[in-house]
Order: structure tokens, then sequence, then C-alpha cells
């Protein structure tokens, strides 16, 4: 099969003298486009019509680079009487100078827009494929761009909707524009009368790809597109499943944001967890909802990330199969390798806070915490004096409250003891806590809405929590702790993690008497020697800058540009 690509490119412009080739990040605007053709997996011939010396200089100094063997881009010079041709006399001229120069006649034409800058070479031969696709045949295939929005045309002089009712933005029925990145089509189509043949296919490209520069703002926009990373955060929180990964998503946030200030952050979260969306937009980043069942795919087609974060539970194989469409990167946060479906046929980029052999960036020291858990306290008191319960955002299980109801008689021996409860934002027993308060002989302090967790953590001398990040942060900051754990996922982890000897792991917190929790903690706050051991094996374990570490990680994929998306092919 023989593929030729064609670039038209003319050397003035109404709006902007030499579009064309204006610089953008640092390479004229067609050389984008020719590199992205370069990209394509199809063997082909790649030639730019244009009817200027300026243009064809340039397009003469570009470098080539691609799965092929690299050739220069063909130049040919459209006649003056094509000057205000439309594009398919334009094209048909270069397509019939080629054929005529290498005496054989071409099967397939994509003509690719020099003012497409965004558009790659996977999109380039997800139209071919879909062009040659046997089940459905297609004359022609075009890129489109979806529209959902209260459109309008006018007719005789009056508005007429082109929307049957309004509604959220998601419910809108989507309607389809011709970005003209991409139009792929047989040979024969640039003979025939129609414009595009008879039966017209179609990829849907994100906003990013679609992008058409056609005046100077457009070209701000290209500019501010091409050097700023816009990165997506996939992750959910609230009572059922907990706050941890939209702590880990928030602090991995800031951390990227400290190393590439110009980023746009973006999250994106399920309506019906509205603890977690509340907590993100308190802490000023831009959050989409999404309503109901709705697909995660349009919304991340819609804001066009380069860079997009999984912290998810799990992470199944035909999301990812899905996000491998977008021309995206991807990382994934996950705790082990059991948090992702088929890991083994990942490409895209995976943090995993417990170690693992198959995994790059893998361990403890990617433990992502929040910068105030780098300080540790070496402070090892004699008589242990006090006690924090923190699990989780929602503590689904209410192991709060069982804690607090073991540790009375503790308490009420030793009237030095102060015991403090962190209640996390989505934490939904409140009526329940407060009548078990109020039978309790002794007061605990009560805590919520904490915004520096680590102020409180690290004077503490034993910590009761779950098997979830707080277990690295009380690591990195030298404190003993006693796990508890929420499900049978954390307690599978803790049990890895309980050798490195920083925690004492109990098991499922539902299923631990009140007696264990009691005397595991009386004899860690008696015994100081015990609680110095563990408060170095944390302090080794965990130094707290893994939100760094991976910041760096997330940077380095933000600037591969559009990626596969994570998985190999």
């Amino acid at each position: 099969m023989r593929v030729l690509f064609v670039v038209p490119a003319r050397g003035g412009d109404r709006e902007v003298p030499y579009l064309n080739i204006k610089r953008l990040g640092g390479l004229p605007l067609i050389a984008h486009t020719l590199a992205a053709a370069s990209e394509s997996q199809h063997a082909h011939t790649l030639v730019v019509s244009t009817d200027d010396d300026h243009v064809e200089e340039v397009v003469k100094e570009f470098q080539p680079e691609g799965p092929h063997e690299p050739t220069h881009p063909i130049v040919v010079r459209r006649p003056e009487e094509h000057a205000d041709a439309e594009l398919k006399a334009i094209v048909r001229h270069a397509v019939e100078v080629v054929e005529k120069e290498g005496a054989a006649r071409f099967d397939v034409v994509v003509i690719l827009q020099a003012t497409s800058p965004f558009r790659t070479g996977k999109q380039i031969d997800e139209a071919i494929a879909r062009l040659l696709d046997e089940s459905d045949p297609c004359d022609s295939v075009i890129s489109l761009k979806e529209l959902r929005s209260l459109t309008w045309r006018k007719r005789e002089g009056r508005l007429e909707p082109l929307h049957e009712r309004a509604g959220r933005r998601e419910e809108l029925e989507p309607l389809y524009q011709e970005d003209g990145a991409i139009r792929a089509m047989r040979r024969e189509v640039l003979d025939a009368k129609e414009r595009l043949g008879e039966r017209v296919g179609y990829v849907l490209m994100d906003k990013m790809s679609a992008l058409t520069v056609h005046d100077i703002y457009d070209f701000w926009l290209a500019e501010r597109l091409e050097n700023m990373p816009r990165v997506l955060f996939r992750v959910d929180g609230g009572a059922e499943i907990g706050m941890g990964h939209v702590y880990r998503s928030l602090a991995a946030a800031k951390a990227f944001k400290n190393v590439s200030r110009t980023a746009d952050v973006c999250f994106l979260m399920r309506g019906d967890r509205p603890e977690g969306i509340r907590h993100v937009s308190r802490e000023g980043y831009q959050v989409r909802v999404l309503h109901e069942d709705a697909s995660e795919l349009p919304a991340i087609r819609d804001y066009s990330p380069n860079l997009i974060v999984n912290d998810l539970p799990f992470v199944n194989d035909g999301y990812l199969r899905s996000l491998a469409k977008l021309g995206a990167s991807t990382v994934n946060f996950v705790d082990s390798l059991a948090d992702i479906e088929t890991p083994h046929g990942m490409a895209a980029i995976i943090v995993a806070a417990l170690a693992e052999e198959q995994v790059e960036h893998a361990g403890p020291d990617f433990a992502i915490l929040r910068e105030a858990f780098q300080r540790r306290s070496a402070a090892v008191s004699p008589r242990g004096r006090l006690v924090v319960l923190s699990f989780g955002g929602s503590d689904p299980q209410k192991l709060t409250l069982k804690s607090l109801s073991a540790l009375a008689s503790l308490a009420a021996a030793r009237p030095d003891l102060e015991v403090i409860a962190v209640l996390g934002p989505a934490f939904g027993h409140l009526p329940e806590l407060d009548e078990r308060i109020k039978g309790l002989p002794y007061q605990p302090r009560m805590l919520n809405h904490v915004d520096r967790m680590a102020d409180i953590l690290v004077d503490a001398d034993v910590v009761l929590c779950s098997g979830g990040m707080t277990v690295f942060e009380i690591a990195a900051l030298g404190r003993p702790g006693i796990v508890l754990c929420q499900n049978a996922k954390e307690d599978e982890r803790m049990e890895r993690f309980a050798r490195e000897g920083s925690i004492v792991h109990l098991g499922l917190g539902t299923e631990v008497g009140e007696d264990v929790i009691r005397e595991t903690t009386r004899e860690l706050l008696d015994d100081p020697e015990r609680r110095r051991r563990m408060s170095e094996a944390g302090a080794a374990l965990v130094d707290g800058k893994g939100a760094s570490r991976v910041a760096a990680v997330m940077q380095g994929e933000s600037r591969r540009g559009l990626a596969n998306g994570g998985r190999r092919e």
C-alpha cells in the first residue's frame, strides 16, 4: 500500500504573515506537523505544497525522525493559478506531480494542515486504520472535535436551537465539528466530484489535538499549551472509600507545582462522593465533576491533558485501554501491583508505595507525603503520655470509636495520659461518637479539619491508625504505630510493612478485641527502648521526600509530550 502525506502551506496569510513558519516552542509551526507525519508507523511519502520560497527553505531544513528510514519532505511548488484554489485542487496538483515523477499511483492520500501543531502520528495512523477497515469501509476519514454546548443556527433571520433541551453539559447530545487536522482518503476521491466521497468516517480528537491556529490569539493559546503541562488527577474520596487517595494526590499536585510552576492542574472526581470534592476545592484546585455513571473519557478528552495521574482503589484494564486512545502519558499511583488489573502489560509509569521488584518507582522512597512530614522527631520519652488516634478521612469501620472505648480503663488508671482523636473530613459517625464519649471515664481531645497533621503526630508517643498513608507519615516522623486495618487489602499490605519494624500490626480492626488494643498500647507506652527502635526503623525507611521524587517522574512524563497513554500496543 502506497501512502502519501500532503501538507499544504502557503507563505502569505491575511491575519498573521508567514503563520506556517512562525516559531512555536522553538520550531516553525509547520515542523510540528512534519514531525507528526514522520512518527507514523506507515511507510509513506511526505510532500509539502507551497507557493513561497521562505516556506520551501524551512521545509528543506527539517530533519525527520521516526520509525522508518529518514526521508526529507518533497516540496511541490503550486502554480499561480492555484493561488486561491480550493484545498482539493491544491492537493490533487501535488499528488499528480509526485505520481508523475515516481511513475506510480498512490493508494491513500492524507492531508495534514500545517496549522494543527498538536495532532500526533498515532492519531494519523488511527485515521488510516479506520479508512482501511474492511468491516466498515470508508471513502474518507476526517478528524472531528466534539461540541457539547447550547448551539444555535440562524435561518431566514431567526435563531433555531440545535439542542432539544437545555441541561447539564454532559447530558447534551454532542455535535461534531471538522477541525482539519487530518483528512485521510482513498486516492480516487481526489478525482471525484464529492469533496470527501460518499462514505465518510471519523476519528475523534481531544481539544488540544484539534486546535487550529488561525490567528494571533490561537497562536498565543498554542504557545501556552506548548509550554504549560496540563495534568489531570483522576481520584475519588469519601465516606465509603476513605480519603487517602485524595490526600496522596494533593501532596503530589503540590510537589509537582513546585517543580513546574506554570503547570495547569485539574482533578476529575465523581459527584456521588462530595467529601473528596469539597476537600480538593478547599485546597484551591479546579475540580471537574463526573455525574452519576458518566464515562471519564469525554471529560478527560475535553480537558486535553498531556499527563493523566490515576489514584484509584483499583485500575482496571478496560479503563487503561481507553486512555491509550487519548494520546496522553499516564502515571498510576498504587500501594502495590495488586491495585492494577494487568500491571505487566503497562507502558505507563507505576508508582507503588510498597516495594515491587517489577516496578522502577516503588518502595517507601516513593511514598507521597506532604512537606511537613520531612521533619523527624528523635525524642522518645521514658514514659509515654500521648496517644493519637488517626483512622483516615472517613474511618468506615468506626475504629476511632472502638479505640476510644479500648483505652478507657488505661486512661482511668493513668491520669497523665492524653488521648487525641483526629477525625477526617469524611467522618460520618458523629452522633454515635458523641454518645460514646459521654460514657467514657476520661475526656479525649477531639480534632477535625486538621490542616497540619504533622504537628499533631510528631509529638505522639504512640499512634493508633489504619493501614493507609498514615503508616508512612508516622514512619517519616519517627513515631511508633499500632495499626488496625479497615479492610482486607490494607491487612495484606501491612503484613509486609510490619516486617520493617516501625509498626505493630494487629490485623483487621473489626476482628481485634478492645483488650488487645488496650494491652498493646500499654506495653508500648511502658517500653521506651522498643519505641526508640521503632522510631529509628521508621526514619530509616521513609525520609518524607517521596513527593518530590514522584514530581520529578511526573515532570519527565509531561515533557515527553503526547505519548501512548499507558499500554503497549
